[in-house]
């Protein structure tokens, strides 16, 4: 093991490990930002039963509701929405099963911290060690 991870692990084991990472990288959460229009939409289509309409909007959203393994490929090629009637029918339906506010809460929901870190590292040791 190097010399960092030896002193990485130490740390961990005896001291304020996690409080000190914090500093680092800060855990902020926050809902996604989507316009009331859109919001608007979704519960429109939900309510009145717009599978594909729903389907559609959401596919432009920058948070699916659920982490769905075929939404980059359906938002890629929508024709494919039409070639692909099972799936669709499997994505719609566990939709509805989600509800209105279940799927609110999914294109809102904050990113998770390990996607936000980006140059949190860089920017700290900027401040902390000029």
């Amino acid at each position: 093991m190097n010399i960092w991870a030896e002193k990485t692990a130490r740390l961990a084991q005896t001291q304020d490990y996690l409080d000190r990472l914090q500093e680092i990288y800060p855990v902020i959460p926050g809902a996604r930002q989507v316009p009331e229009k859109v919001l608007a939409e979704i519960r429109k289509a939900f309510d009145s039963g717009d599978r594909l309409g729903l389907l559609d909007i959401l596919l432009d959203q920058e948070k699916f509701p659920y982490e769905e393994s075929y939404k980059k490929f359906l938002k890629d090629d929508r024709s494919a929405i039409k070639r692909n009637p099972k799936t669709v029918e499997r994505i719609c339906n566990y939709l509805f099963e989600l509800g209105r506010e279940g799927i609110i809460a999914g294109v809102t929901a904050p990113k998770a911290p390990n996607q936000t870190r980006g140059n949190q590292f860089r920017k700290w040791a900027g401040e902390n060690f000029r």
